[in-house]
Parts: structure tokens; C-alpha cells; sequence
């Protein structure tokens, strides 16, 4: 997927491949991490350094992900996956790369 596709909000779940093809080919995106509980559904930008935690390599979507170019298109489907809750990444909103257009 090119990032000229702003408006498509995509879902990786046990796709570790694809996930990694989306990651790579937009990295100025965003990702939901869709755990299930509002502690740990959190929405970062790709360049987030939390999204690159070795422990993790191998098994990045055993919990789904959805992932856009489009911030706002994303804020809304975590709206509608979530039934708990969800927040932005801290660290993603302190460097200032999570804001809505």
C-alpha cells in the first residue's frame, strides 16, 4: 500500500508480513494498537520507538493493528473497535506528532 491511499484505514492481525510492508511504506502514518483494554489501546505515529521493541519482533500483530495515513479516519474506526477505551501514545503526543489537521 503507497501512501497516496490517505483515506484507508487497514487491519493486521497474526499478518506479520503485511504489517511490516504497510510499516515500512508509511512512515509518516499511524498505528492502533488494539489490545482490548483502555490501558494498553494506544494510537501512535510509525515513528514511535515504542513500535520497534525487539521483544515483540516475530509477533507484532498478535494483537490487532490498524493502521492509516489519515490520523482522523483512524481516531474514528478506534472509536468503533473499542468498546474500553483508548489514548494516545504519551510519548508520540509530548514529540508533538499526534495532531488532528
Amino acid at each position: 500500500m503507497s501512501e497516496k491511499a490517505t483515506n484507508i484505514v487497514e487491519s493486521f492481525h497474526n499478518d506479520e508480513i503485511g504489517y511490516k510492508e504497510w510499516f515500512y511504506s508509511n512512515l509518516n502514518g499511524y498505528i492502533f494498537n488494539h489490545f482490548g483494554t483502555a490501558e494498553m489501546n494506544k494510537l501512535h505515529h510509525a515513528s514511535c520507538s515504542t513500535l520497534k521493541t525487539k521483544k515483540y519482533e516475530g509477533r507484532w500483530t498478535s494483537y490487532e493493528k490498524f493502521c492509516s495515513n489519515d490520523l482522523r479516519a483512524l481516531v474514528k474506526e478506534a472509536d468503533q473497535v473499542t468498546k474500553v477505551g483508548w489514548s494516545f501514545c504519551k510519548l508520540c503526543e509530548k514529540k508533538g506528532l499526534l495532531f488532528l489537521r
